[in-house]
């Protein structure tokens, strides 16, 4: 679930019906573009050339994926049962949501509250190796993952640059040595307490820790080769950062 603003909201209303969607809205797929395809689905792409090495930045949710993750893993974690009625017992939250009345990040918080908040923090990451496992395999794009394996292939530095957590992300990052850009969860005493740890990474956020992730790496502007992958306006800042 991607942050605040009405205009930019990652819909959550249709997953109540369908809790792994299959297709972005219209307003999301308005800012995709890539030369030389006609794919409804295809991804912007910015690059600009430098020397070596090479920096490749992967937004992850309907980018490297066809849906949102975190809908996918919370049904993971809970069961369809439960979490179909955790959806109608938030149903209110979520109108409110759709509505604009709520903002993104509030309604983002409260929904992990009210389904993970609680849990142990080492159960959560070991549910999320499993759901890496048998889930997400099957809502990858096969054109992305192949665009990624590439740039492995060049020995590019690949980033994972999303506002999903990392109980279910890291697993990925690490499986396709990729560095890891996410929103951080906020662990109590071992426990997930359903907020974040700072702030949402979308929009601006994006780059601010993109870049602090390659300051840690040893590298610093002026960057050499750049590319960024991203669907949604809360990848325009990293995207036009690659440019």
């Amino acid at each position: 679930m991607k942050p605040t603003q009405r205009h930019t909201k990652t819909r959550i209303l249709p997953a109540i019906c369908n809790c792994v969607p299959q297709k972005k809205s219209e307003e999301k797929r308005s800012f995709v573009s890539c030369a030389g395809t006609q794919s409804p689905r295809r991804l912007r792409m910015m690059q600009k050339p430098h020397s070596a090495p090479a920096i490749a930045a992967f937004d992850f949710d309907g980018t490297l994926t066809r849906t949102d993750t975190m809908l996918a893993f919370c049904r993971f974690v809970r069961g369809n049962r439960l979490f179909v009625l955790d959806l109608l017992l938030l149903s209110p939250m979520l109108v409110g949501y759709v509505l604009g009345i709520i903002p993104n990040d509030r309604a983002k918080q409260q929904f992990l509250r009210k389904i993970l908040g609680g849990m142990e923090a080492s159960t959560l990451y070991a549910q999320g190796g499993a759901f890496c496992r048998e889930v997400l395999p099957q809502l990858l794009r096969p054109e992305m993952m192949e665009k990624l394996q590439a740039h492995r292939e060049k020995g590019d530095m690949c980033l994972l640059v999303t506002a999903s957590l990392p109980f279910w992300t890291a697993p990925f990052a690490a499986a396709h040595d990729m560095v890891l850009v996410a929103s951080a969860p906020e662990i109590v005493a071992g426990y997930f307490t359903g907020n974040l740890a700072g702030q949402n990474c979308y929009g601006p956020e994006k780059v601010r820790r993109l870049e602090a992730a390659l300051a840690e790496k040893g590298i610093a502007p002026p960057y050499t080769t750049r590319a960024a992958y991203g669907d949604s306006r809360g990848d325009r800042e990293m995207l036009a950062w690659a440019q």
